[in-house]
Protein backbone atom coordinates (compact mmCIF):
# COMPACT_ATOMS: atom_id res chain seq x y z
CA UNK A 1 0.00 0.00 0.00
CA UNK A 2 1.38 2.88 -1.01
CA UNK A 3 1.65 6.33 0.94
CA UNK A 4 0.76 9.96 -0.72
CA UNK A 5 -0.27 13.28 -0.43
CA UNK A 6 -3.40 14.68 -0.56
CA UNK A 7 -2.38 16.95 -3.59
CA UNK A 8 -0.90 13.81 -5.66
CA UNK A 9 -4.34 11.81 -4.77
CA UNK A 10 -6.02 14.89 -6.38
CA UNK A 11 -3.56 14.79 -9.46
CA UNK A 12 -4.28 10.77 -9.72
CA UNK A 13 -8.09 10.85 -9.70
CA UNK A 14 -7.94 13.62 -12.10
CA UNK A 15 -5.76 10.91 -14.25
CA UNK A 16 -8.64 8.42 -13.90
CA UNK A 17 -12.04 10.98 -15.03
CA UNK A 18 -13.97 8.18 -16.92
CA UNK A 19 -12.22 4.71 -15.18
CA UNK A 20 -13.23 2.83 -12.44
CA UNK A 21 -12.17 2.89 -8.80
CA UNK A 22 -12.72 2.39 -5.12
CA UNK A 23 -12.60 5.27 -2.71
CA UNK A 24 -12.25 5.14 0.81
CA UNK A 25 -13.59 8.70 2.56
CA UNK A 26 -15.12 10.13 6.01
CA UNK A 27 -18.70 11.14 5.90
CA UNK A 28 -20.27 14.04 7.70
CA UNK A 29 -21.67 11.66 10.57
CA UNK A 30 -17.87 10.59 10.63
CA UNK A 31 -18.33 7.00 9.50
CA UNK A 32 -16.03 5.92 6.87
CA UNK A 33 -17.39 4.77 3.47
CA UNK A 34 -15.94 2.65 0.51
CA UNK A 35 -17.34 3.64 -2.40
CA UNK A 36 -16.84 1.20 -6.10
CA UNK A 37 -17.58 3.56 -9.23
CA UNK A 38 -16.80 5.20 -12.45
CA UNK A 39 -15.02 8.47 -11.42
CA UNK A 40 -17.46 11.04 -13.47
CA UNK A 41 -15.92 14.75 -13.04
CA UNK A 42 -12.97 16.04 -10.92
CA UNK A 43 -13.10 19.63 -9.29
CA UNK A 44 -11.55 22.87 -10.64
CA UNK A 45 -10.66 23.32 -7.15
CA UNK A 46 -8.97 20.62 -4.40
CA UNK A 47 -11.06 22.21 -1.86
CA UNK A 48 -13.76 20.64 -3.94
CA UNK A 49 -15.84 17.31 -4.27
CA UNK A 50 -15.30 14.34 -6.81
CA UNK A 51 -18.75 13.30 -8.36
CA UNK A 52 -18.60 9.86 -8.95
CA UNK A 53 -21.07 7.04 -10.15
CA UNK A 54 -21.26 4.17 -8.00
CA UNK A 55 -22.06 0.92 -8.96
CA UNK A 56 -22.04 -1.12 -5.88
CA UNK A 57 -24.32 -4.17 -6.23
CA UNK A 58 -25.20 -3.72 -2.43
CA UNK A 59 -26.91 -0.03 -3.27
CA UNK A 60 -29.57 -0.69 -5.69
CA UNK A 61 -30.09 3.11 -6.34
CA UNK A 62 -26.67 3.41 -7.27
CA UNK A 63 -26.31 6.41 -8.75
CA UNK A 64 -24.51 9.74 -8.67
CA UNK A 65 -22.19 10.77 -5.04
CA UNK A 66 -20.02 13.12 -4.18
CA UNK A 67 -16.99 12.47 -2.40
CA UNK A 68 -15.34 15.33 -0.37
CA UNK A 69 -11.75 15.49 -1.09
CA UNK A 70 -10.58 16.76 2.46
CA UNK A 71 -11.55 13.77 4.26
CA UNK A 72 -10.61 11.30 1.35
CA UNK A 73 -8.85 8.04 3.35
CA UNK A 74 -7.38 6.18 0.15
CA UNK A 75 -8.56 5.29 -3.07
CA UNK A 76 -7.64 2.29 -5.23
CA UNK A 77 -7.15 2.32 -8.99
CA UNK A 78 -5.21 -0.07 -11.58
CA UNK A 79 -5.26 -2.88 -8.97
CA UNK A 80 -2.68 -0.69 -6.45
CA UNK A 81 -4.18 0.65 -3.17
CA UNK A 82 -3.13 4.28 -2.11
CA UNK A 83 -3.49 5.55 1.95
CA UNK A 84 -3.63 9.34 1.62
CA UNK A 85 -1.86 10.92 4.13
Amino acid sequence: MARISKSRALAMLQSAAGKFCSVTFEKKDKTVRKLNGKVLQVPTSPLGYLKMNETSTKNIKGGLKNVNLQTLKGFRMNKTEYTVA
